[in-house]
């Protein structure tokens, strides 16, 4: 016999992932009603690199996105590569204003210079614990956020699909499956890793 999954009705979106993307996700969706689902808090407070982006004095959007594509020998989409650098100044702003304090030097932001950048870009929180110093920042805020629910541990299984759209998503927790109807389910769960023993994740 197969046990059949409790059927809930949620009346806001469901966001699957809980490391930077999905809690990012959540945050801006404000004040929409937020799921957010995953096992413990990702991986994402892992990642010991830097943010790049152009916010020195003697830097720009286009020196990095051509810095970006030099390094790749020309292989990026050149649309995402220009998209992506131009936000760069603004995502930062917006990390800051969500209490993320970015290493300074007398009193300016303390900006590194990697790989094939040509001028100093690279910030970093807590040196080279930048992901876990970010995360921490954004899990404060997602604890202060009243639009959003933490659902975890939970293991996404399937997308509920009817007649070509997405109506929900089916969950595994706590020895038990779920479905849960909704209108918008977010898939923001990087790379997997869960789903392999061995991983580089």
């Amino acid at each position: 016999m197969v046990d059949r999954p409790e059927i809930i009705d949620y009346p806001g979106v469901v966001v699957v992932g809980v490391g930077f993307a999905g809690v990012m996700t959540a945050l801006r969706l404000a004040p929409a009603p937020t799921l957010l689902v995953g096992a413990g808090e990702g991986c994402s407070h892992y990642a010991q690199g830097g943010i790049a982006a152009a916010v020195g004095d003697a830097d720009s959007p286009e020196l990095h996105a051509k810095d970006t594509l030099a390094a790749s020998c020309g292989l990026n989409d050149i649309l995402t590569v220009e998209t992506v650098t131009r936000a760069g100044a603004a995502a930062v702003v917006r990390l800051e204003k969500l209490g993320v304090v970015f290493d300074h030097k007398n009193g300016e932001k303390l900006l590194g210079r990697e790989a094939a950048h040509s001028v100093e870009r690279i910030l970093h929180c807590n040196a080279d614990a930048s992901g876990a110093g970010i995360m921490r920042a954004l899990w404060r805020r997602v604890a202060q956020a009243t639009h959003v629910r933490i659902l975890s541990p939970a293991q996404a299984r399937r997308l509920l699909v009817e007649n070509g759209r997405v109506r929900g998503i089916r969950l595994h927790l706590g020895g038990r499956d779920l479905e849960l109807r909704t209108k918008a389910v977010v898939l923001a769960t990087g790379g997997l890793g869960q789903l392999f023993e061995r991983t580089t994740n």
